[in-house]
């Protein structure tokens, strides 16, 4: 009987549980079957409301758990480079010379940036 309980309690703390990384540039979570990373952009200026309160553009890139994945792993060949670029219908990743452990993503006219120790974050939490 206590192995039922256990094990449903198990079960039900796991189910609960949701992948989510947030840093101060970004954050990655997992919303209806989609994987969403949004951003804050480095191409926009930083704004102030009317009021002086802070303001900053941020990008939003919905993926599907595949197309996530797959640009984990373009990103991770880009780092091996000294410079490159992937172009897709919906992003692109760029790394450039003059940077060493950077690759950067462009979506929607919004720019965000992951060092290669954010990208090995990502990949540890979402265990890809």
């Amino acid at each position: 009987m206590i192995l039922r309980i256990l094990l449903f309690l198990s079960c039900f703390y796991s189910f609960g549980q949701s992948a989510r990384l947030d840093t101060d540039n970004f954050t990655v979570y997992i919303e209806k079957g989609s994987v969403v990373l949004e951003y804050l952009d480095e191409n926009d200026p930083v704004y102030f409301n009317a009021d002086g309160s802070f303001m900053q553009v941020k990008g939003k890139l919905v993926l599907t758990e595949k197309e996530f994945k797959d640009m984990i792993r373009r990103m991770k060949k880009l780092l091996k480079k000294e410079e490159g670029t992937f172009r897709s219908s919906v992003y692109d990743l760029d790394k450039f010379s003059f940077v060493n452990d950077t690759i950067y993503l462009w979506a929607k006219n919004r720019i965000a940036s992951f060092s290669k120790e954010e990208i090995k974050a990502i990949e540890k939490k979402f265990k890809l």
